[in-house]
């Protein structure tokens, strides 16, 4: 094989996310059809050059309000995927629901939630495996926390790097929680 050759194959796109060139702009007063109260949302889609960014910069949810960013990078033989972003003073157990696909909410109550996550790999378990980053939730005003997540939280605990401040009431509700991770 000629060595132009080489390079013209070296060149060829793997995926659609290669070719494609585009800029999206959505906003809306109220977004409807889905299980959770929302109001107004904004929203930005970029795509070029093996690279997209999904931006969503104003979406009022569940009395309260969400901002983030996924941002892909095809650029090698690696995709880089970042999720970045926050719900503040919204509650949560309906957002943790739809989410789940309609699973039993981890915590329920008004709080707030920060990630900031990043996974590296050329297949789904590589990205899952490599997966790191962080999540800090805030419940200042309390809620209900599944039991099924206070197990995995004490069971984090002697694992790893998780930082857990609750106090429990014997009904199973909490007058305060933040959990980081």
């Amino acid at each position: 094989m000629a060595a132009s050759d080489a390079a013209d194959e070296r060149r060829q796109p793997s995926s659609w996310f290669d070719v494609v060139d585009a800029d999206l702009r959505l906003s809306a007063t109220k977004v409807t059809g889905l299980p959770v109260s929302m109001g107004k949302a904004a929203a930005s889609i970029t795509a070029r050059s093996g690279r997209l960014v999904a931006q969503l910069s104003d979406l009022e949810i569940s009395d309260g309000a969400v901002t983030g960013q996924i941002a892909i990078d095809g650029v090698g033989q690696d995709r880089t995927v970042r999720l970045s972003g926050t719900i503040r003073d919204a509650e949560l157990g309906p957002i943790f629901k739809m989410a789940l696909g309609g699973l039993p909410p981890p915590v329920d109550g008004v709080g707030t939630l920060q990630i900031d996550l990043t996974a590296v790999g050329s297949s789904w378990d590589t990205r899952i495996s490599s997966l790191r980053g962080s999540a800090d939730l805030t419940m200042p005003e309390g809620g209900r926390m599944a039991s099924a997540l206070e197990s995995l939280m004490t069971d984090a605990q002697e694992r790893g790097p998780l930082l857990l401040s609750a106090r429990r009431r014997r009904d199973g509700s909490v007058d305060a929680l933040r959990a980081r991770v």
